[in-house]
């Protein structure tokens, strides 16, 4: 028979912190309605698809962000290009890259 081996505690306890810190990271979404798409509250790249009630937790390909005005049509809900600003170095002010 195999012998078991013991973990550290301080291991354990490490990875119990960083399984509850990610359980923590996970934004909770009710669903509006009990199917749809519907958007991220705090990232544009991200959209919850939700069926019978239950929500999944979708990312849209690199570079792109969610499109609300997409749901419910036949196209990818993810269809728009994502603008980044930056503080232009000068005057201050925002500007696209």
């Amino acid at each position: 028979m195999a012998e078991r081996t013991k973990m550290p505690p301080a291991v354990t306890a490490v990875l119990l912190l960083s399984v509850a810190s990610l359980a923590r990271a996970q934004i909770e979404f009710d669903c509006p309605k009990p199917s749809g798409l519907f958007s991220h509250p705090e990232q544009c790249d991200r959209y919850f698809d939700c069926r019978n009630g239950i929500a999944r937790r979708m990312l849209c390909a690199d570079g792109l962000v969610f499109d609300p005005d997409k749901v419910g049509v036949d196209q990818d809900p993810c269809d728009h290009v994502q603008v980044k600003e930056k503080l232009g170095q000068e005057e201050g002010r925002l500007q696209s890259y």
